[in-house]
């Protein structure tokens, strides 16, 4: 069994009719695998993520797709870039303040 360790594919989830509209789910879905003991490993283990990403809206015979907004990854990365660019400045200041220090 050769099985691929990272795994990257956008997935169209099942058609959903409501009035003259049919939606679909599109998702990714991220798989990590693990093998502990080589190509013929019968243990292991994986990671799965599935993301939504948008939906395909189908009126009569037009389609277009409208995305999703991942607003709290947004949130997350911000707050995870500030932390790590105020811990900087803090480090750099606090040296900066121990050379002057050590000087007088």
């Amino acid at each position: 069994m050769n099985t691929r360790w990272f795994t990257h594919e956008v997935v169209r989830g099942e058609p959903i009719q409501v009035g003259m509209k049919t939606i679909t789910p599109l998702v990714r879905r991220i798989v990590v695998r693990f093998d502990w003991l080589g190509a013929q490993a019968t243990t292991g283990a994986h990671v799965e993520q599935v993301q939504p990403i948008g939906v395909i809206e189908k009126i009569d015979e037009v389609e277009r797709r409208v995305p999703i907004e991942d607003v709290t990854g947004a949130a997350l990365r911000f707050i995870l870039i500030s932390g790590v660019v105020v811990s900087a400045l803090t480090w750099f200041a606090r040296r900066l303040f121990a050379r002057r220090s050590n000087k007088t």
